[in-house]
């Protein structure tokens, strides 16, 4: 068999066979060409039979149009579902199937399904979630690939109508100083996107000059600069869309001095040497326990100076203030002390005058010695019939002997008990004995000494 090709005007041998049939290959599309064949036997060969036409090498079909109308349907974090209409001219050959080609965000189209000619729809598998992907779809039929259809996309491969979800490893405690910032950088999970919310103790945070609240897509941060004691407490974080929400909840302490003690700074028993201060812990702390109050006084008498008087041993609130100068007025403050420092201070309203409210107790009966040996005696008396307008703290018993005109301290009571045994007397020596009621004020007169008792 020999071929002659329009263009080139020769006849060139392009296969043998046994049979009366031949298939031609390696022809160029588009080209016209004649064909001719000779017989052979042994004695030689014969002359040729040749074709009577031009033949054109074409295929008797051609490649089919794009397809149509190429939508997403649907999609989650792994796969997509795509539907298209079939092109409107099959190109003269059954369509025997279809090419799905998706595009990543490098803008790279490769192979990503195939379906039978027979199916206009398919799932896309094997996605990669938060990946963002477009997608065209290719009709095959004999003669190839067709043009591409419209291209469908871009999508961000995430699940749908999904709950929030908020990722509480990034909400970590937070302990930081009054003045210094801290913030929160959350993912927030959920489609559609979560409508998200700061609260601080309930309350709702608005974006200030001070505090920066940024919402994207399955995140959202709050930076707080310049913390102060009002940004302490519970930081909340709520996430709600159509399907659900959720919320989740972050401690935050942030240490600074107290706040000043709570008032009123009261003034109790009040007398011409000391008082007694009492008051109420501060209702903020400052995130660090209190370890105790510093008192101070001001002396207005002697020209207003405040001066520090005292500190309690602990959180006590109460405090008992000495050395004051009869008849001077004063002033009182306190202040609360952590590790970070004192407080602003909690003063008194006005000033109060150093002075006794009350006398000196009145003169007690004489007493008795009710037994004795040689060198003690017990002595008991009778109490005063006034006790100043202040309780009786105790007694001073007093002795003289003959030999001395001197009244010297022997002994001392606690209590209103009217007793004493007064101990260290000498042996025959003849003794007085008298006492002294005590109460707030001072001493009273002595009482009537005994009679002497050797």
């Amino acid at each position: 068999m020999e071929k002659l090709e329009a263009d080139i005007g020769l006849w060139i041998p392009c296969g043998r066979s046994a049979d009366i049939s031949l298939d031609i290959k390696g022809l160029l599309p588009n080209k016209d060409y004649k064909f001719r064949v000779c017989a052979f036997n042994e004695e030689g060969q014969s002359a040729p039979l040749e074709g009577d036409e031009m033949i054109h090498a074409a295929d008797p079909f051609s490649e089919a149009g794009p397809p149509r109308n190429l939508e997403i349907c649907d999609y989650n974090q792994e796969s997509a579902d795509l539907r298209w209409n079939p092109p409107r001219d099959d190109g003269g050959s059954n369509i025997i199937g279809y090419l799905i080609e998706k595009k990543d965000e490098y803008g790279k189209w490769t192979r990503a399904h195939e379906v039978p000619g027979n199916q206009t729809k398919c799932v896309v598998p094997k996605l990669i979630e938060g990946q963002t992907y477009s997608f065209r779809v290719k009709a095959i039929n004999c003669a190839g690939q067709s043009d591409p259809s419209n291209e469908a996309g871009p999508i961000t491969c995430k699940p749908q109508n999904v709950k929030p979800k908020i990722n509480r490893k990034a909400l970590f405690e937070v302990y930081c100083k009054a003045g210094e910032s801290f913030s929160f950088d959350v993912n927030v999970a959920g489609e559609p996107e979560p409508e998200k919310r700061w609260l601080v103790n309930g309350n709702e945070i608005l974006p200030s000059d001070r505090v920066k609240i940024v919402n994207s897509p399955n995140n959202t941060k709050i930076h707080v600069k310049s913390a102060s004691r009002e940004d302490a407490g519970t930081f909340t974080l709520t996430a709600e869309n159509i399907n659900g929400s959720d919320t989740a909840d972050v401690k935050v302490v942030v240490i600074d001095v107290p706040g000043a003690p709570t008032g009123p700074l009261n003034i109790k028993n009040m007398s011409a040497k000391d008082c007694e201060l009492f008051w109420k812990p501060p209702k903020d702390d400052g995130g660090l326990p209190v370890t105790n109050y510093i008192i101070e006084r001001c002396d207005e008498t002697l020209g207003g100076r405040w001066v520090t008087v005292g500190e309690t041993e602990g959180p006590q609130t109460s405090f008992n203030v000495q050395g004051l100068l009869e008849n001077h007025k004063y002033k009182f403050r306190v202040r609360a002390v952590n590790k970070e420092g004192m407080s602003d201070p909690l003063e008194t309203s006005s000033a109060y005058e150093a002075k006794n409210p009350f006398e000196v107790p009145g003169k007690p009966g004489q007493p008795n010695v009710v037994d004795f040996d040689l060198d003690w005696a017990l002595l008991e008396w009778d109490k005063p019939e006034f006790d100043g307008g202040s309780p009786i703290t105790g007694y001073i018993v007093e002795k003289r002997d003959s030999q001395s005109q001197r009244w010297e301290v022997c002994c001392k009571t606690q209590g209103d008990d009217s007793f004493c045994n007064v101990r260290h007397l000498v042996e025959e020596s003849i003794y007085e004995l008298r006492v002294k009621a005590i109460n707030k004020a001072g001493e009273s007169i002595p009482s009537d000494p005994t009679i002497p008792h050797r």
